[in-house]
Order: C-alpha cells, then structure tokens, then sequence
C-alpha cells in the first residue's frame, strides 16, 4: 500500500480516488482454465456484454475509466493481460475467453480489444465467431504473418537477452505508450499507472510474450467466410497520433471492408488514459449503432435469479 501510495503521490487526487475506490469495488474473480488460474473483472447489469482486452502487460483495472461509464447498461468481463497469467498459447487464451463466458452465464459479448488484446480480438472472433456479438480493434496491428515483424521481434528478443530490466522496462515504456499528448489532464496518472505496471514485468515474461506473438501469427490463418456469416459490427479504433498502429489502419480495412473506422484526434497509443471521455465516447457511439444495424435480436445475458 506504502508502494502505490508513493507511485501515485504526485496524481490529483481525484484521478487517484477514482483509481482505488474502483480497485476496492471491483475485486477479481478467479477459475481455472485447464489447471491454469485465470483472472477477471466482472460487473455491471444489462442485456448485453462487453468483454474488455488488455494491453500486453496491463491489468483489467487500465479500463476503469470505461468499465465506470459503461457498466450501469452492460455486463462487463476484464482479464489481466494474459502475459501476467502465465498463459501465452493465444488459442488458450481464446479458450480460456470463452471459459469466462460460460462462467458468467453470458452467451456473446461485444469484445473490445487494444494493442496486444486486439491480437486476441481477432483470433476470437475467427476461432469463435459464435461468442462475439461485435468487435472492437482498437490501436492495433492486423494479425498475420510478416517477414519484415518476424525480423523486428527477434531483434527486440535478442536486446532483451543482453540488456539489463531497468532498461528493457523503459523501452517498453516508450515503445507501449508512444508521443504523450501535452493537452492531457492526466498525463501524471498515465506516469503512474504505466510505471506501477512496468514495475511487475521481468525478462522472461518478455521473451515469451514475443515468442507467443511470433507462434500465432506464422500459425494463423485468416478465414474470409467466417464473417459472410457473422452477423456482427466492426469498429477500428485508433488515434491520429498513433505512430504504432497508424500504420496497420489501411490493412485493417482491406481485411474488414465492412468495418467502421473512427481516428480520434490525439492520445497516442494510450488515448484510453490520456483521454477517457473522448475513448469513452467512441465506444459508446458504436455499440449503440451496432444495437441498431444488428441484424440478430436482443442477448439475454442476464443470470437466472
């Protein structure tokens, strides 16, 4: 507590209640998922769900901002990455997704994926199409198999080998965050946050999440005719000053030509923290344009009393 206090001494203080009044709210549940612990945010009512994906090394709490909007009209379900449960078999992860569900007595949910989740996105929506009711690729790349990634990564996995963690820590800093917004009001709880959850992350954790990334992509395979089918809405979500996913925006549209695409004005690769109301608001303009073009009729996803 001592730790978290200092971490966050210089946030204000509103930020920084918001913050730990929904950690002491929102406390984890926990099942295992073919012996593996695997661990969640549930909350909120309503008709339909929303499945939130992490960052490569966050925890479900990254959307608290999100989850404390949208929860009073929806189910929410938020796993920590899945490189902090261990687990790094995406089509595992994807199981273990769908285990989620099934413990939550919720048939499909809207799956809201960023950065590395938006990987796992698309993987859900390929490998169980069934489960998402729609989808959200936010900040990501388009999952496939590149030479030019293959070739980037193992670089990155042979720095890591050599460099000391403080350094390979602030690499991923600067590599997951990406240019800081200097109209943002809450550039020092992005400090915070970010540094609290570098913190926890070690080598080894690193080298096979990057390996993890490079198994899936030689191994998947994108199915066009699944989404003929798949009854859902698309939205690619990102923002103009995204250095890191700008660049996949156009594959993602040639991949998903049906999809809507939204680029919000600022925030980096973190627009999520750096501007919540503005994130907030592009996932709430979607799910109620989905809810109406949706051509499948209303999910019960609420538990028998």
């Amino acid at each position: 507590m001592k730790t978290t206090a200092k971490t966050y001494q210089n946030v204000p203080p509103p930020q920084r209640k918001r913050l730990l009044t929904f950690r002491a709210t929102h406390p984890y549940t926990q099942l295992a998922t073919n012996g593996t612990p695997w661990r969640y945010i549930a909350s909120g009512r309503g008709d339909r769900a929303l499945l939130f994906l992490p960052g490569a090394f966050l925890k479900a709490d990254m959307w608290f901002n999100q989850i404390l909007a949208l929860e009073t009209d929806h189910r929410i379900i938020a796993p920590d990455a899945y490189a902090l449960q261990g687990l790094f078999d995406l089509d595992a992860v994807c199981d273990a997704l769908v285990q989620t569900l099934d413990a939550a007595g919720i048939k499909k949910a809207t799956v809201i994926g960023i950065s590395a989740g938006g990987g796992v996105a698309q993987l859900l929506l390929q490998t169980h199409p069934d489960r998402v009711e729609h989808a959200v690729f936010s900040h990501c790349g388009v999952l496939e198999h590149s030479s030019e990634a293959e070739r980037q990564t193992r670089r990155i996995l042979w720095l890591v080998r050599i460099l000391p963690l403080f350094v390979i820590r602030r690499i991923l800093k600067k590599m997951t965050t990406g240019e800081t917004p200097s109209s943002s009001q809450w550039i020092p709880f992005h400090e915070a946050y970010i540094q609290e959850a570098i913190r926890n992350v070690d080598k080894p954790t690193v080298v096979r999440f990057l390996r993890s990334g490079l198994e899936t992509r030689r191994r998947f395979k994108f199915v066009p005719e699944i989404l003929e089918s798949w009854p859902g809405s698309i939205l690619i979500l990102s923002s103009q000053d995204d250095a890191l996913s700008r660049p996949s925006i156009e594959k993602l549209q040639a991949r998903y030509p049906e999809a809507k695409t939204e680029l919000l004005e600022e925030g980096g690769h973190h627009t999520f923290l750096f501007f919540p109301e503005a994130y907030t608001a592009a996932l709430r303009k979607f799910l109620l344009f989905s809810q109406k073009i949706s051509r499948t009729s209303p999910v019960d996803n609420n538990p028998v009393p």
